[in-house]
């Protein structure tokens, strides 16, 4: 397939070019695009991104549009949009800079108490901690803190100590799966 740069930048559903001030471009060349959100659509996708430079990348990609526009959002936030034609309103700001995805926050709620401040317990860690004064009956108070290294040994709830995974036998250490775990095991209001 010939790659036409006048032809790509003018009308063809699904093709889409993004670059960023580094040097990096990212390209999608729409091969089969369903505009309706029960079909896959499929993408000829092209990167080269200057971590891997001189090295390009180049797949196909079956996919529904959305789930390819909440890919680039997350992916290319703050590239510049030399091109958009998917379905949808491009997502840029008033820059021509890839807008990110709205976050949504999540709430932790206690399987076992229903409270919902969760806490991340860490195992060898090294702490150091600013002492800003020192009084002489022995009191200290401390001011800034950093902590280095370290894992983290669980996720628990603040108030009555439940470990989040326990009941799965495998305790969750993984800030990824600890979020998972809260999507599938705590409602969220919309």
């Amino acid at each position: 397939m010939d790659f036409d740069l006048d032809n790509f930048c003018e009308s063809e559903c699904g093709n889409t070019w993004l670059s960023s001030e580094s040097g990096g471009n990212y390209i999608l060349i729409g091969l089969n695009i369903n505009d309706n959100d029960s079909e896959t659509s499929q993408f000829l996708e092209i990167s080269i991104l200057p971590e891997n430079y001189p090295g390009l990348n180049v797949c196909t990609v079956t996919e529904y549009v959305k789930n390819m526009i909440d890919h680039i959002q997350e992916r290319y936030e703050g590239w510049n949009c030399r091109k958009w034609n998917l379905s949808v309103e491009v997502p840029v700001n008033e820059n021509g800079e890839i807008v990110g995805k709205p976050v949504k926050e999540l709430q932790f709620t206690c399987p076992n108490c229903k409270n919902h401040n969760l806490e991340e317990i860490m195992s060898n860690v090294s702490v150091a901690s600013e002492i800003s004064t020192i009084r002489d009956d022995g009191d200290i108070d401390y001011g800034e803190q950093t902590n280095e290294d370290g894992s983290v040994s669980q996720y628990q709830c603040m108030s009555c100590g439940y470990i989040i995974g326990q009941d799965e036998k495998e305790l969750i250490t993984d800030h990824i799966d600890m979020v998972n775990w809260i999507k599938s095991h705590c409602p969220q209001e919309d």
